[in-house]
């Protein structure tokens, strides 16, 4: 699910390279808070599991009832249908528009409207996703001594951390500056931001589980290293202990002359 947000951080930025018209403008309302809350539910969701289970060894058994992962599952979906109620009263309220502005000869603007409160809008439309953000950063800060998935909750709390470096700079710049900063301002703040997440979590599993693999294929490389030499001892041993005069010192010495010396 996580994956599936980060992903989906990454296609919205095309809604912000287009001119701006009634499609892009109802794209970008709908999608911009949504793709975000995908991705913080699944995190507050591992956040507080892994805050809850932080003194408890991993068992099959605390993952059953409520705590299944098709009721995690839920409770991010649940989480995600919040965030999808704003957008579309949104949407409802005021229906997505594009206008030609004209600042100077040489350059027109197309903006979604309305021109005067569009980017603070949007900012405000990601209030939710603000509160997802602070409650993961809280969570997880409170398991950062756990070791459960190698200190994966540190990882979550340096990913947020990213998130709200990323809000702040887009939304101080999209509400302020040039009508031909804005866009790509919060173009670029989603690509950082979906780059810092993707680093954060799902590469470093994958460098973790390349790493795991590595490690398994040396020790399989000893201990096959291991059994061949105790395989070739074992037949030295047998070929030495079968040896005739090596094994005449072990025969019984019954019916044998003993010599004077006694032996």
């Amino acid at each position: 699910m996580m994956i599936f947000g980060i992903l989906c951080i990454y296609a919205v930025n095309f809604a912000f390279f287009l001119k701006a018209s009634n499609l892009t403008c109802g794209i970008r309302r709908f999608l911009m808070g949504v793709v975000y809350a995908i991705v913080f539910a699944a995190l507050l969701v591992k956040s507080v599991d892994i805050w809850r289970f932080i003194d408890i060894e991993y068992s099959v058994r605390k993952y059953s009832g409520l705590t299944s992962a098709s009721s995690l599952f839920a409770i991010a979906i649940d989480l995600v249908c919040v965030q999808v109620i704003i957008p579309v009263e949104w949407l409802i309220l005021v229906h997505p528009t594009a206008s030609l502005l004209s600042e100077t000869e040489l350059h027109d603007w197309w903006w979604c409207d309305p021109v005067d409160r569009y980017d603070y809008s949007l900012a405000l439309s990601m209030l939710y996703v603000m509160f997802l953000v602070l409650l993961t950063t809280i969570f997880s800060g409170m398991a950062w001594d756990s070791k459960s998935n190698y200190y994966e909750s540190r990882w979550i709390c340096v990913g947020c951390i990213s998130t709200a470096g990323c809000f702040l700079v887009w939304m101080i710049v999209s509400t302020n500056a040039g009508p031909e900063y804005r866009d790509p301002a919060v173009a670029l703040g989603n690509f950082f931001n979906a780059t810092a997440l993707l680093i954060c979590l799902p590469i470093r599993k994958l460098l973790l589980l390349c790493k795991f693999k590595r490690d398994d294929e040396k020790e399989n490389e000893i201990e096959k290293d291991t059994y061949a030499h105790m395989d070739h001892g074992t037949e030295l041993y047998s070929t030495v202990y079968h040896n005739d005069g090596f094994q005449d010192m072990f025969e019984p010495m019954e019916g044998k002359p003993h010599a004077e010396n006694g032996f």
